[in-house]
């Protein structure tokens, strides 16, 4: 079963215009005005993903996967803000499904996410760019994907302009604009993903009437020293009107209390020679994998939704190809 997980705040829709030419006249942050990942800093996911056609006039079907992230720094650059290994500590993921009858809610329900409950990974992270990922390549692919979407969150330039970056997405261009000291917004286009000859066949045929939009909006805290708030969106039209298949999701990253310091006096980022000697006291379970998305061709390889009402083995499918955000 193929299937992409995304994150989705519908109280707080992040509606961002696709406008490929920068118009923002507030200046951008520069990194030296940054001091990112000095300590470690709590948050709260919520995750979601919405199916309806236009065919069928009825409740949007999907679901909704919350958990808490912790990300800290477990290595960074001597006398500089510029470079980290970033740790990420993910708990209690859960499962959530919606139905199609009418007043349907989210309700809990058991999944692969129940045998996560507890789990880190770690990416590179140097002027903004994530580097490489460094993951249990054995997970589920439904597992790898969420995490490399959230590890994608932390990718972002603090200069306004046009960029070519690689993520969950895959390889997109990329436009920043600053709308204030503390806020900027991430407009993604012509996303691509390397695939096999009998994927950029399929992918073909399917693309013929295709929409999507990506974008998202990010808050700095007062202070510039770490992400406050983030949320990304991806719509996704597939088939002509009338007849076409809509995908929406997004993505909710929100600060909560700071965790409890498991070490007072040991220093944020523990110090090392260099970043090699860093990444020899990882897992020996997890390996370098970048941030593109992660497919199997195995159908029976992960089933994170389960009996979800009204999803069909054709919607599945088409789950398959929507980016990551």
């Amino acid at each position: 079963m193929y299937l992409i997980v995304f994150i989705l705040v519908l109280s707080h829709p992040c509606n961002l215009p696709i406008n490929w030419a920068s118009s923002s006249s507030v200046p951008a942050v520069e990194y030296g005005e940054l001091k990112l990942f000095q300590a470690a800093a709590a948050y709260e996911v919520e995750s979601e993903v919405l199916l309806a056609d236009d065919v069928a006039n009825r409740t949007d079907i999907g679901y909704r996967i919350t958990a808490s992230l912790i990300v800290e720094p477990a290595w960074s650059a001597p006398d500089s803000h510029h470079e980290f290994l970033l740790k990420f500590h993910l708990q209690s993921p859960k499962l959530f499904l919606r139905g199609n009858r009418a007043n349907a809610e989210f309700l809990p329900h058991k999944s692969i996410w129940d045998s996560h409950a507890d789990s880190t990974f770690y990416a590179y992270w140097r002027n903004g760019i994530i580097n490489n990922t460094f993951l249990d390549p054995n997970e589920a692919p439904d597992i790898l994907n969420f995490k490399k979407s959230l590890i994608s969150l932390f990718q972002f330039q603090a200069l306004d302009g046009e960029h070519i970056e690689s993520d969950i997405s895959g390889q997109c261009d990329v436009l920043y604009e600053t709308i204030s000291m503390t806020s900027f917004r991430k407009i993604k286009r012509k996303c691509s993903v390397e695939e096999t000859p009998e994927e950029r066949e399929a992918d073909v045929a399917a693309q013929e009437e295709e929409e999507v939009e990506r974008g998202a909006q990010y808050w700095l805290s007062a202070a510039l020293d770490a992400l406050h708030d983030v949320r990304a969106h991806e719509a996704r039209r597939l088939g002509p009107r009338g007849a076409a298949l809509r995908l929406r999701a997004a993505l909710h990253l929100r600060r909560a209390a700071p965790p409890a310091p498991t070490a007072p006096s040991a220093p944020s980022a523990p110090s090392a020679p260099a970043l090699a000697a860093a990444l020899q006291r990882l897992p020996p379970a997890l390996a370098p994998l970048s941030l593109a998305p992660h497919f199997t061709d195995d159908p029976t390889a992960d089933d994170t939704v389960g009996p979800l009402a009204s999803l069909t083995p054709a919607d599945l499918n088409v789950t398959r190809d929507v980016a990551f955000l």
